[in-house]
């Protein structure tokens, strides 16, 4: 057998398999979920990897994404919650100001498949108001608008959405890794990573939206078109809040500060000030249609709840729960949970200062990665999605551990079974004790110690 044939076979294998998991996969079934998931990560970085060019390995990404526009998420239902909300927008309510349970209990159904949708996203979605920014809620409107109240139209249009968000990330990817001198082939950690097409692609999560801004951001950044630049960063927050973290990392960048204040240039002032208040301006202004007190306060009640009461995934947040349990015998989230927000925010401003190269786009986006790093390491949740941006950011470093993440990430779905949900800690310490070596590995040994798989092919 020839090695084009068996090329073929391989890559025909893992297209079937990708079906399989984007249509017929059941969560519960953790473990064929694990082999799954490592068998398509092996396939795709030990064997599609080296025997593709960098153009046929797009198209292998782009035919995998369209095998997958008319799978109905088979890893999460929160596809159902952004349907509400589209319909409840569509209807002519603002879905901040109310839950979808309120409505249940009034016995009053404003929109179309109101109760299926209910039922889909479950009584724990159902039961808290949205957290969704505007833009993803426009984007939820305009799927429904265009779904003529079908629930498999919407899932259709929001495949259809993340799938042309992913081309962009590819293209203006592949173009900052070429003014950055990268290798191209670092685009396809991200755009060929079987965590992302199943996450994003498969599953409707619009990280993929903020991700496309973010690095819509980044590349308009390093051609320095500031403004542009700005306006696509505050969609990114207005899409998911998390960029806000990144705001103090900018004042670096523009910024280079020197031993006396003299030498410090007013326009690079200039330029920082016009960058933060586009940014500001644009979030304001995608938020304004929604203003009230009441929004505000339920916004924010949303908001508090992931650090105050939702507990998935967590690393050094389940180490401080458990001295809490021997300490006081109760679980201290109400507490810990911000305390650990306070430290990440602290963490944070003082990366942010850290001395950097000017204008090194590099630089900007390696500081972006260990920020987030920092904030999910102290988080209290961590779902699987929440990796699409570090690992974004990643591409554009000589940082690797976050690929490892990403094939680790699956461990977290061990908690859903046919009995219930129930974390396993043994799974959880099994992914964060391997994470947190190769992030050590990668800081302290690499220079001497290279790995060269990843040096050969990236």
């Amino acid at each position: 057998m020839s090695k084009k044939t068996r090329l073929y076979i391989v890559l025909t294998a893992l297209l079937f398999l990708y079906i399989y998991l984007g249509y017929f996969l059941e969560r519960e079934n953790f473990y064929i979920l694990f082999f799954s998931w490592i068998t398509s990560f092996l396939v795709t970085y030990f064997y599609i990897l080296p025997n593709y060019t960098e153009k046929q390995l797009f198209y292998i990404g782009v035919f995998i994404r369209l095998l997958l526009l008319f799978a109905t998420p088979r890893l999460s239902q929160d596809f159902y919650r952004f349907l509400w909300d589209g319909n409840m927008s569509l209807s002519g309510y603002n879905p901040y100001l109310s839950y979808p349970l309120e409505w249940q209990q009034q016995g009053n159904f404003p929109i179309c498949n109101a109760q299926e949708l209910i039922t889909g996203m479950r009584n724990l979605n159902a039961s808290h108001y949205t957290n969704y920014p505007p833009v993803s809620q426009f984007i939820y409107w305009l799927v429904v608008v265009l779904s003529f109240c079908s629930i498999s139209l919407g899932v259709f249009g929001l495949h259809l959405v993340i799938f042309l968000a992913e081309i962009l990330t590819y293209v203006f990817g592949r173009k900052i890794l070429e003014n950055l001198k990268f290798s191209l082939k670092r685009v396809h950690l991200y755009f060929l990573n079987p965590f992302v097409i199943l996450e994003l692609n498969a599953n409707l999560h619009l990280e993929g939206i903020m991700v496309c801004l973010l690095v819509l951001s980044l590349y308009f950044l390093q051609r320095q078109k500031h403004l542009t630049s700005a306006i696509a960063l505050g969609l990114s927050v207005a899409t998911k809040l998390i960029p806000l973290l990144f705001l103090p990392l900018y004042l670096r960048y523009f910024i280079n500060f020197k031993s006396s204040a003299s030498t410090i240039n007013i326009k690079d002032i200039l330029k920082i000030l016009l960058f933060y208040i586009t940014v500001v301006v644009v979030v304001i202004l995608s938020f304004l249609p929604f203003i009230s007190y009441e929004f505000v306060d339920n916004f924010t009640q949303s908001i508090r709840l992931w650090f105050d009461k939702f507990e998935f995934n967590a690393s050094i947040y389940y180490v401080v729960r458990w001295f809490g349990y021997q300490i006081v015998g109760w679980n201290i989230i109400a507490t810990s949970g911000k305390i650990l927000a306070l430290i990440s925010t602290i963490s944070i401003l003082f990366l942010s200062l850290l001395k950097s190269h000017y204008k090194s786009l590099s630089k900007l986006t390696e500081k972006m990665l260990f920020v987030i790093c920092i904030y999910y390491s102290l988080s209290t949740t961590i779902h699987p999605w929440y990796l699409a941006i570090p690992l974004v950011l990643s591409v554009f470093t000589h940082y690797h551990f976050l690929f490892v993440w990403s094939i680790l990430i699956v461990l977290s779905y061990s908690a859903y079974t046919i009995n219930g949900f129930h974390e396993s800690m043994l799974w959880v310490a099994v992914q964060y004790i391997l994470v947190y070596v190769c992030f050590v590995y990668e800081v302290y040994f690499k220079s001497r110690y290279p790995i060269k798989f990843l040096n050969e092919y990236f």
